[in-house]
């Protein structure tokens, strides 16, 4: 009788959390797995990921990620909810890792470069299905797969991935390896102790040392500074960087890399606005970021990403325009190659349009 009740209250239990799911549970048309080289990614060093790398990170691709998407590829907004629990989703992620092992035209080719036909054909060959691929800076980063979904788990109502196949174009459209060769990033080590702690389980005792402090009274001679007001230029005073240069020009260089299109400029630059104007005129997608006294709360601030700029590029230009990575100038350069018909190119090289 005892057994009896205990059945009835765990099929109630299970119908109840059926009823619960959300209306759009398990909608989706696949499921996209992303797989990560993760050496082509931590190009900045700037996370404990990144500067402290594990022994399977250096030679294996790590699971990167597993998203339900319908086939013509909707926006974050409009993600379906995948139809997995928490403790399910984990699971299939950990086993897809294992079982999408990287090709040895890729661990073989550590620190060289590869042809992107051999590639695709590697992954074809050893995955079984056509795959979708990313680059950055012309280094091989990730690849994504995507598994058709199996039938709602009885009681559980859970929808797991089911058999690799390929994209639907709007997916395979995402590929970004465009390019005849590509390169297989090693780790880059750095040269001096990185700036994060390496992940550790052991107890942390912290010794509280008295510190002895001597002040010493400073005179300062403040001497009045000319400026010279050109058009289109600050006349703020020029404070002190307060960033390591080195880092933030790692961060200038990765926020134009990511970003494909940027554009670096300030408050009232009339020709930053005529930049962006062109843009979006020719509806190129690009990120804006505020230097000199735009961002002063930023990190790092916006006066230090001005003085990282004119380390970068050495030029004193806002804005400070950078396509597919690199520095290509200020407005009248981008006006020179949109006359000469070579910007539009570069825009569609970068994947800004």
């Amino acid at each position: 009788m005892v057994m009896a009740k205990s059945m009835l209250l765990v099929a109630a239990t299970l119908e109840l959390a059926v009823a619960d799911f959300p209306p759009s549970w398990g909608v989706q048309d696949v499921w996209v797995h992303t797989s990560t080289w993760y050496a082509g990614r931590c190009t900045c060093l700037c996370q404990p990921l990144c500067s402290h790398p594990s022994d399977i990170m250096r030679t294996n691709l790590v699971s990167g990620g597993l998203i339900p998407r319908f086939n013509n590829y909707s926006g974050t907004f409009a993600y379906p909810c995948g139809g997995l629990k928490d403790a399910s989703y984990l699971l299939t992620v950990v086993q897809l890792a294992q079982r999408l092992k990287a090709p040895k035209v890729i661990t073989d080719n550590i620190g060289k470069e590869v042809k992107v036909s051999d590639l695709r054909a590697a992954f074809k060959q050893d995955w079984g299905a056509d795959v979708v691929l990313q680059c950055l800076d012309g280094a091989f980063t990730d690849v994504l797969t995507c598994w058709s979904k199996g039938h709602a788990m009885k009681g559980s109502g859970e929808v797991f991935p089911s058999k690799i196949q390929g994209c639907s174009p709007q997916i395979a459209a995402t590929d970004e390896c465009t390019n005849v060769t590509t390169k297989i990033l090693a780790f880059s080590i750095p040269t001096k102790a990185p700036v994060t702690d390496a992940p550790s389980d052991a107890p942390v005792t912290t010794a509280v040392v008295p510190v002895t402090t001597t002040v010493t009274p400073n005179s300062t001679t403040v001497t009045p500074k000319s400026t010279t007001v050109t058009p289109n230029s600050t006349t703020a005073p020029t404070p002190t960087s307060t960033e390591v240069p080195s880092e933030v020009d790692i961060w200038t260089k990765s926020y134009a890399r990511n970003a494909r299109c940027a554009i670096f400029g300030e408050e009232g630059c009339t020709y930053c606005a005529a930049a962006k104007a062109l843009f979006k005129e020719k509806k190129a997608k690009y990120d804006y970021f505020g230097v000199w006294m735009d961002n002063p709360n930023h990190t790092p601030s916006g006066m230090d990403v001005y003085y990282s700029l004119l380390r970068l590029t050495k030029k004193d230009t806002l804005p400070n325009i950078w396509i597919g990575g690199k520095f290509i100038g200020g407005f009248d350069d981008l006006k020179a190659l949109d006359k000469s018909g070579a910007l539009d190119q570069l825009l569609k090289d970068a994947k800004c349009l």
